[in-house]
């Protein structure tokens, strides 16, 4: 029974120690990949604004279990489109069973996160970079300070309130997230 009790015990910190990795492996690379994309889309140079905004949200749109399947597809060991490139490419010499190995079952994981939730991290940006006025960076611009300064004085600290309630929000939704990982590899390698 005490065997039992500490094989549960560990099953449950392995578990969290793993959702923890998961969520901030997921986090962080939205949020940054998320705002360098908003930045670009708020360039008031850009052409076709719409069209790559419209772009942009496609992969939101698509439902999680549709994602993950199409993922799973890409990287199966023996029909995966990822494997025939690496393998005709010769960077690899035999077909790699991507989501049958830990590290790199997470990995993917990741990254197929990353895809699915971008679009909500750069659309929730745009809008905090939208909602600050110009007239700040044109005074501040008058008064002699470069794009950088600007950037770091005036933008970040007025994106912080959206950059703060897009990682909570996310941070809560990748932790309790299930179906992505579930279909990917049925609970998995651990």
């Amino acid at each position: 029974r005490r065997q039992r009790q500490m094989c549960i015990r560990d099953s449950f910190w392995g578990s969290l120690k793993r959702g923890f990795f998961f969520t901030f492996g997921s986090l962080i690379p939205q949020m940054v990949i998320g705002l360098a994309i908003a930045q670009l889309l708020n360039h008031p140079r850009l052409k076709l604004k719409t069209l790559w905004r419209g772009l942009v949200i496609m992969p939101w749109l698509v439902p999680t279990v549709t994602v993950a399947i199409v993922f799973k597809w890409m990287f199966n060991d023996i029909y995966g489109i990822v494997n025939h490139i690496l393998l005709s490419m010769g960077f690899i010499k035999t077909a790699i069973p991507w989501l049958a190995i830990e590290d790199m079952a997470m990995g993917i994981l990741i990254v197929t996160n990353v895809w699915r939730g971008l679009p909500l991290m750069v659309t929730m940006f745009l809008a905090g970079l939208q909602g600050i006025p110009n007239e700040l960076h044109e005074a501040a611009r008058v008064d002699g300070a470069s794009r950088i300064q600007s950037y770091f004085r005036i933008t970040l600290p007025l994106l912080l309130p959206v950059v703060m309630i897009a990682g909570v929000l996310r941070t809560i939704w990748i932790f309790n997230f299930y179906d992505l990982p579930w279909v990917m590899t049925r609970g998995g390698p651990s």
